[in-house]
């Protein structure tokens, strides 16, 4: 309460929380409805979290695994499955569409990156020109 009232005291708005960006080194602003949607995913994915330990919802690696896409494991399958179930990690897969070897295989990584994508992990697709044009 002490903390509630040293803001009034200084005229801060409770609706934004300021922050430096480390782009532009500018004073910038967060809201609070972009906080509450956060803390919303956030609870919505420890839901997800308790629906797959329950086994009634499937995990990431059991649905990649279920459709072929993982051949090999480095370290433990557990610790992997536990960090897919727990954590909302950010996932990406880049490609070069203008190499002279370029095949349908390109698209398996995109396909896993799809059903990532679908099971709500953040994704980003790369595509980008490895030619240098003078």
């Amino acid at each position: 309460m002490a903390k509630t009232h040293a803001l009034l005291r200084h005229g801060i708005r409770r609706q934004k929380q300021p922050y430096v960006c480390w782009r532009c080194q500018q004073s910038r602003t967060i809201s609070q409805t972009f906080l509450k949607k956060k803390e919303d995913g956030r609870i919505q994915w420890a839901q997800f979290a308790v629906e797959i330990r329950e086994k009634k919802r499937q995990s990431m690696l059991a649905v990649l695994e279920e459709r072929g896409f993982v051949h090999a494991i480095a370290g433990e399958r557990k610790a992997l499955d536990r960090l897919l179930t727990e954590k909302r990690i950010g996932a990406y897969v880049g490609v070069d569409p203008t190499a002279a070897s370029l095949h349908v295989g390109h698209l398996l990584p995109f396909m896993a990156l799809f059903w990532m994508y679908l099971h709500g992990f953040h994704t980003v697709s790369l595509v980008r020109s490895g030619r240098r044009y003078a």
